[in-house]
């Protein structure tokens, strides 16, 4: 590891520490709502920490030691599943198969119809469903906090310094901005660009399937082909990040020796995004 990128390593994690402590002197001495909110946000953090410490550790080949797996517990409250996906995301990259496949069972089964997925980062136009009933009768006793932990999902996010704790093929979407044109669409507001950023129903479909891979079962892998291809092209569109999401169907197909049917999903990608779309990249190495 070159010196340059350790010392942007050590950065983030004593930026992050730095926020841990921030948000804990509030929890411990602000107002009420200025507790609760604290609240929400230290398991983020916390979630952040582990998997910045625990990208360090897979770079160097070294396990992951426990008291990271104790943080990323700590931020298992954060909503319903994005911080439990990072964690399965981070055994699966340590080698650890098995007990991902258990993560995202259990990651599955959290699903329902009163679970609801937002998206706030990506202001692209989109579709995708509204609240359902379900939902919104699961926040009428008005415990907003029980609401977003318990019931709601958010995209999961990796910034550069968790890269080792995400697919290979997912990396490349840190890298989405690649031309001059590109970047002069970009505004302040995108820095997102520069994360792998997807939507946790996609994104436990595409873990699944490459942990059942590696396990060597094909029908559970084939499964979770299944439903990852038919929430990426079910109707009336899907809820942020949708390319990210078509991208990782087509890496599936790419490793299904199904070239054809990746190379068209990708150009579906441009098509609807022509630019700061990591697409455009797969595109040209599959025309090699």
């Amino acid at each position: 590891m070159s010196a340059s990128r350790q010392q942007n390593i050590y950065e983030a994690v004593h930026g992050t520490i730095g926020h841990l402590q921030l948000l804990h002197s509030i929890h411990n001495s602000g107002s009420s709502l200025k507790r609760e909110a604290a609240s929400l946000f230290l398991p983020h953090w916390y979630g952040s920490l582990a998997s910045n410490l625990a990208s360090c550790c897979i770079a160097r080949q070294l396990p992951v030691p426990q008291f990271v797996i104790h943080l990323y517990q700590l931020s298992f409250t954060s909503d319903l599943m994005s911080t439990k996906l990072k964690y399965a995301s981070m055994l699966y990259c340590s080698g650890q198969c098995a007990a991902a496949a258990q993560v995202l069972t259990h990651c599955e089964g959290l699903l329902g119809p009163d679970v609801h997925h937002y998206c706030e980062c990506d202001e692209r136009p989109q579709t995708g469903k509204k609240q359902s009933d379900a939902h919104l009768e699961a926040g009428l006793d008005g415990n907003i906090t029980k609401l977003l932990k318990s019931h709601s999902t958010l995209c999961v996010r990796f910034s550069i310094h968790e890269r080792n704790c995400v697919p290979e093929h997912l990396q490349y979407e840190m890298f989405r901005t690649m031309t001059h044109e590109d970047q002069q669409l970009r505004h302040g507001h995108n820095d997102w660009m520069d994360l792998v950023m997807i939507n946790c129903v996609p994104f436990l479909y595409y873990l699944q399937y490459l942990v059942y891979r590696q396990l060597d079962q094909p029908v559970r892998k084939m499964t979770a082909l299944q439903k990852l291809e038919d929430y990426v092209r079910q109707p009336g569109g899907i809820l942020g990040h949708g390319d990210t999401a078509g991208h990782v169907l087509a890496h599936c197909c790419e490793l299904e020796n199904q070239p054809d049917d990746a190379f068209d999903l990708y150009q579906q990608s441009v098509l609807h995004e022509p630019r700061n779309n990591i697409a455009n990249w797969h595109l040209a190495r599959l025309l090699q």
